[in-house]
């Protein structure tokens, strides 16, 4: 490990009023986007750690390993960042993750941040391209563009991972396109597994519930317009707010001419950034900023976090007063009901997708027992031959149980999904209360899960991980308090909406939660007793191999063996099951 050179006060010295001027609103821009994110509801309050930071012998023997600049050592020293154990979001601008300038694997990383694993100098083809007094201000997502600042010439690029050009919207304009920001309206967002977003914000204004509505109930349903409407996004933002044309704040720059294209051409090495287009780093981070506000920029859009569709998420801010009314205590309720609504509809949906499943794998069946039928009649010898035969009786039993199993699906999605309809829109507010219900559950169990006194013992002596258990602890508590309050907003809508209707009713189902336990049993049984039919079957075939195909005789055996240990992990769960009935009785 290499001797620290500079500490922040030393690197501070180093530099002059009008380096330290320019540093100091590098931080600032940064902080004031940070805290828009915070008041989007996106990043929790307590995960903003604004600067200045004292930094440990590590992190500063780590700065000098990596050769950074005093410039870089000073803004590392009062930046902001985003701490990962007391928030959930990790998503940052344009696809990109946050960037912790105290975690020594951010700054390693951030010295090749388009992960290009450069060899050579600075003038080589393919050689090193972030100078010491370059920083990303921003991590990589999934091959998503990446912030860099340039101290020493005091500018950002905003650069592609792949493609090496900028991303920068005053330069990429398509990138911000109105067919971009609404596409794809029928979100596919609800086949995410759940939802872990609190958000706590720094202000909350005062709301009035009049005529004994409970909170968060009284716009999400609109009894004097069709139900459908709140899936419109354009009606919504008509409704609600003036439309933020792109143009508005933006400063226009123009393409690159003929000459600085060709003067840019022989720079040498392809790694470089000289070639791509900058701006001036106040100017960046402010439109980063303007972006958020003007939700051309929708928090949590990236790989790991993927919010929600801006097709739902825009609105929602919208019909809550962003920016300048914001209650984000109801903006929280409504996503979780605007969540809630869309898992519904995607668990309402399954008995169509069950078709579409077994109707993929009848037409992959049939391919198969081609296949093999004519691997069986090219064979040579009987080991091929009937090592052939057993791929093909498997292809052909499991074309067999398909057939059976489509045309229970089929039975199912006529019955639940009549002409391919699985939801009305009159009864879209008992299915989210009931997948509220659900939902809540879960968020109820989660927080039992994460309980903090549970760990504080047990992580004692971890402060580290102690940290994350309690932020893991906050989080699952207001997780749950919002949804407990989503919940009970949506009862009391589905009982002005559709009074004396019941969830069973309308969609032919007693619940989108998980089984029960008798009911979980039963299933267990009926795959247990189709397993073992089948290992009879195998058995049966195994009869019919001749002694001459020992390869054959081989892979039945494996199938018979493989089969066995599935029937044995099968009926120890069973076992568990029952054991849980008897001590709980039947739970869900």
């Amino acid at each position: 490990m290499a001797k620290p050179n500079f500490d922040a006060k030393l690197a501070a010295d180093s530099l002059s009023a009008e380096q330290r001027e320019r540093i100091h609103g590098v931080a600032n821009e940064l902080l004031n986007i940070y805290e828009t994110l915070v008041a989007m509801r996106y990043v929790d309050p307590e995960a903003l750690i604004r600067g200045p930071h004292e930094l440990s012998e590590g992190l500063l023997a780590s700065y000098a390993e990596c050769e950074l600049d005093p410039a870089i050592i000073y803004l590392y020293s009062i930046m902001p960042y985003i701490d990962g154990a007391e928030t959930d979001a990790r998503d940052f601008f344009q696809g990109g993750a946050f960037f912790n300038p105290l975690s020594i694997d951010d700054v390693e990383t951030g010295r090749d941040p388009r992960y290009l694993s450069p060899e050579g100098g600075f003038d080589d083809e393919e050689g090193q391209y972030m100078y010491p007094w370059y920083t990303p201000l921003s991590n990589c997502g999934n091959h998503s563009p990446v912030i860099i600042y340039d101290a020493k010439e005091h500018r950002i690029w905003i650069v592609d991972q792949i493609e090496g050009t900028s991303t920068d919207p005053v330069y990429c304009k398509g990138w911000y396109s109105e067919s971009e920001s609404t596409k794809d309206e029928a979100s596919n967002w609800g086949d995410s597994s759940s939802s872990d977003w609190s958000g706590d914000g720094d202000s909350e204004q005062d709301m009035d519930f009049s005529d004994g509505a409970s909170e968060g109930s009284s716009e999400f349903w609109d009894d004097e317009d069709d139900v459908s409407e709140t899936r419109e996004i354009d009606a919504m933002v008509e409704d609600q707010a003036e439309v933020v044309e792109y143009d508005e704040g933006f400063e226009h720059i123009e393409e690159l001419n003929d000459r600085e294209r060709e003067e840019a051409a022989g720079i040498n090495n392809k790694n470089s950034l000289e070639a791509v287009r900058s701006r001036s780093a106040g100017d960046v981070l402010r439109d980063i900023n303007r972006l958020y506000c003007a939700l051309k920029e929708l928090p949590g859009q990236g790989e790991y976090n993927h919010w929600m569709e801006p097709v739902i998420l825009k609105p929602l801010y919208l019909n809550n007063g962003w920016p300048d009314h914001f209650n984000g205590e109801q903006f929280e309720i409504d996503v979780a009901r605007a969540y809630a609504t869309e898992r519904a509809r995607y668990f309402a949906e399954e008995p169509l997708r069950k078709v579409e499943c077994h109707v993929g794998w009848a037409e992959d069946s049939d391919r198969k027992v081609e296949r093999y039928k004519k691997e069986v009649a090219d064979a040579l010898i009987p080991d091929n031959e009937w090592a052939a035969r057993f791929k093909l009786w498997k292809a052909e039993e499991s074309s067999r149980r398909n057939a059976n199993d489509l045309q229970e699906a089929k039975k199912k999605a006529e019955k639940l999904c009549p002409d391919g309809v699985c939801q009305k829109e009159e009864d879209l507010p008992l299915w989210q209360v009931e997948r509220l219900r659900v939902e809540t559950q879960h968020k109820r169990e989660s927080a039992q899960r994460n309980d903090y006194v549970t760990f504080a013992e047990r992580f004692k002596d971890n402060p580290k991980q102690l940290k994350h258990m309690k932020g893991r602890h906050r989080r699952a508590q207001k997780q749950l308090e919002v949804y407990e309050k989503a919940f009970e907003a949506s009862k009391v809508d589905a009982e002005r909406l559709r009074p004396g209707a019941t969830f069973h009713e309308v969609a032919g189902i007693n619940s989108l939660g998980r089984q029960d336990t008798l009911s979980s049993i039963a299933s267990q049984k009926e795959a247990i007793e189709s397993m073992e039919r089948y290992v009879q079957d195998v058995r049966d075939f195994a009869k019919t191999v001749p002694k001459n195909a020992p390869e054959g005789i081989a892979m039945v055996e494996m199938e018979i063996q493989s089969m066995g240990k599935s029937l044995t992990s099968a009926r120890n769960r069973l076992e568990k099951t029952r054991k849980w009935l008897a001590e709980h009785g039947n739970t869900d």
